[in-house]
């Protein structure tokens, strides 16, 4: 075993220390619980974390984790402060049995980027330490040192780390797309939108993404800046269209491009039977008046400039969110409006009906209707369909989805659903949507953002990567068991199903237990 690390100090007195699991919300109420030395197993160039959790028995003006040096020049190593944010109420369809805790209370979420954290008396502080092994580290056990250090002085503690000769690949294959809202980050960096700082940030934000393995990014069409001209004509800018693409692939996020909405309800109302395209305006050259831009002229501008560009073969185009049955043959009318204009953009949405035949190639279902039509969803990717599924503050209950009140468990087994039940992508509409935490009358918490101003990753965040990062190891597995790659997503199920059931039984029955999940995952990697 090589040494990285000295025996663990005793206890001092009015601090104590303990690990915890990544997947468990600690509370500033938790006690000490008695946890022996604690191992992560992780193949290199993944990241898996562990918690250590800090309690005093008097107030401090400070505390702060330290890794030993001789351990970063193997590993990457992220240690992060666990904050909290205040829920007046839970997830209104949710019964408490689901729920991790009782509101009002206040939530551990974000994860504070800080050189240290105060300790109050009597409450418990979260520390997220998060490792990668770097490419070249040997296979085989480390144990490392972990120093908690306060005025009152240095406590050690061993953290045991088992790397396996298993390469981790730099991208995963599952599509995976948060909708945000690009301006604000100006607003909340107080910056100019659309200038040089505006970007900076947003190259910044697109880090951070790729880092928790986002590949699709949604590209406001808004972008485009159209004028007429005095003939007639109409001219299409791209400057800020291909900023933005360009800000995003710098960071390897934009591997696939999902352009925004075409249209959606004539009046906004849920049950309006009527979709219709949105207009877009151009800026008269001339007089400065705005003009209706035909959709399809725009729409062919738009697709000649991504072939022009390179972009074509990785984008996707969004008609309308959401189609229900009783709007869904208006929402048929402007796809087919739209795959006439343009037929080599393939069409992409979150649906809640089944009988898009011919009018969409990349099926969105949010995940009740996902395993309500599972065979129909099935029949689609047969016959050269893909199928993703999303979740937004619906389903709740006993289904899985990333609400802050939710056990972290059920944000990480939302991608072990993915493989269990062949779908290639996971799309939710809520990534940086900051204000009012509870989303208004849907009262459904976190539901519209994952990330904080900062920026400052969160704990369903991580859990996510998480799970991202198992159906890339399960995947991983099912092509050694064969020996060959380019499995269809049921052909690798199958191989692996023995490894998923015990943790999926079914859509809305599975593990509670973090420990059971990571038994099934240190076999995988054994596997591996």
């Amino acid at each position: 075993m090589p040494a990285l690390a000295t025996p663990v100090s005793p206890q001092f007195p009015n601090v104590q220390v303990w690990f915890a699991s990544p997947l468990k919300q600690i509370f500033r109420d938790d006690l000490p619980e008695p946890t022996k030395n604690w191992e992560i197993h992780v193949a290199r160039n993944e990241w898996e974390a562990v918690q250590l959790a800090v309690r005093s028995h008097l107030n401090l003006l400070w505390m702060r984790v330290k890794v030993a040096s001789e351990f970063e020049r193997l590993f990457d190593v992220q240690i992060r402060y666990v904050g909290y944010i205040r829920l007046p109420a839970n997830s209104r369809a949710t019964p408490y049995e689901e729920l991790v805790r009782k509101a009002p209370a206040d939530f551990p979420d974000p994860l504070l980027d800080l050189p240290f954290a105060p300790l109050k008396a009597n409450e418990t502080q979260p520390v997220f330490v998060k490792l990668r092994p770097k490419p070249k580290t040997k296979p085989g056990k480390y144990t490392v040192l972990l120093t908690v250090q306060t005025p009152l002085g240095a406590q050690a503690v061993n953290l045991q780390v088992r790397v396996y000769a298993v390469d981790f690949p730099q991208r995963t294959r599952l599509w995976f797309t948060n909708w945000f809202r690009a301006n604000n980050f100006a607003h909340y960096h107080g910056v100019p939108e659309w200038g040089n700082e505006h970007f900076r940030w947003m190259r910044l934000y697109a880090k951070l993404m790729w880092e928790h393995r986002q590949n699709v990014l949604l590209v406001p069409l808004g972008l485009v800046q159209v004028f007429r001209r005095p003939d007639g004509s109409f001219r299409f800018d791209f400057e800020r269209f291909d900023r933005f693409i360009a800000t995003f692939e710098a960071e390897g996020v934009a591997e696939r491009l999902e352009l925004s909405h075409i249209g959606g309800r004539k009046t906004g109302r849920w049950e309006d039977p009527e979709f219709v395209a949105h207009p877009i305006w151009a800026t008269d050259e001339l007089t400065g008046e705005g003009v209706e831009v035909p959709l399809e002229n725009f729409l062919q501008a738009v697709r000649d400039h991504l072939k022009a560009t390179g972009r074509l073969k990785k984008s996707m185009l969004h008609i309308a969110d959401e189609p229900i049955p009783v709007n869904v043959e208006s929402w048929k009318a402007l796809s087919d409006r739209v795959h006439r204009a343009v037929p080599d953009l393939p069409r992409i949405d979150a649906i809640h009906v089944s009988n898009l035949e011919g009018y969409l190639e990349i099926w969105v279902p949010q995940l009740n209707f996902f395993a309500q039509w599972l065979d129909i969803y099935r029949q689609r990717q047969k016959e050269g369909n893909e199928i993703w599924f999303y979740t937004a503050w619906v389903p709740q209950g006993k289904w899985t989805n990333r609400l802050i009140d939710y056990p972290l468990i059920k944000t990480r087994l939302l991608h072990w659903l993915n493989v269990r039940y062949g779908a290639t992508g996971f799309l939710h509409w809520g990534w940086n949507f900051w204000g009012d935490v509870m989303t208004g009358e849907l009262q459904s918490p976190g539901d519209a953002f994952i990330v904080y101003p900062g920026p400052s990753a969160s704990l369903r965040m991580e859990a996510q990567r998480d799970g991202i990062e198992d159906a890339e190891l399960l995947w991983m597995l099912a092509e050694k068991l064969t020996g060959r790659k380019g499995l269809t997503p049921e052909q690798a199920a199958k191989l692996v199903e023995p490894l998923l059931k015990p943790i999926i039984r079914d859509f809305t029955d599975y593990t509670k237990e973090p420990a059971e999940l990571e038994k099934i995952r240190r076999q995988v990697l054994a596997n591996l």
